[in-house]
């Protein structure tokens, strides 16, 4: 916490977007400066850059891709640049995986109990 701020008052936190329904989990690509959530709000899969657009704010940018519908308490993203994939879980023990733009969705499974999810790239 910097000095003599406070939980509502600090400023070392830019809010990306706000309104969203619930994102729930985040994957950062660093590289093309992209953020990738799980929202079980709307049960979407989506990706934004970072960086807020010239002239919106948090509430009012637009550029929100969602990548993934239907992703019942979307609750865990991973992305696997390599391979140009991403994976994703719901709550209801649906585990997927689609293209990083969100085409050739493939249910995996939906047996289990799922939480979030993670690549592990071994050489």
């Amino acid at each position: 916490m910097p000095a003599g701020q406070t939980s509502t008052s600090r400023t070392d936190i830019e809010v990306l977007f706000s309104g969203l329904p619930e994102p729930i989990d985040i994957e950062l690509d660093l590289e093309a400066g992209t953020i990738y959530w799980a929202d079980r709000g709307d049960d979407t899969i989506s990706r934004a850059p970072i960086a807020i657009p010239a002239g919106a704010t948090a509430a009012s940018r637009t550029d929100r891709q969602i990548l993934v519908r239907g992703v019942r308490e979307a609750i865990g993203v991973a992305i696997d640049k390599r391979r140009g994939r991403m994976y994703y879980t719901g709550g209801n023990g649906q585990l997927g995986r689609a293209n990083l733009d969100g085409s050739s969705k493939q249910e995996i499974t939906v047996d289990g109990a799922f939480t979030g999810i993670v690549v592990v790239d071994l050489p």
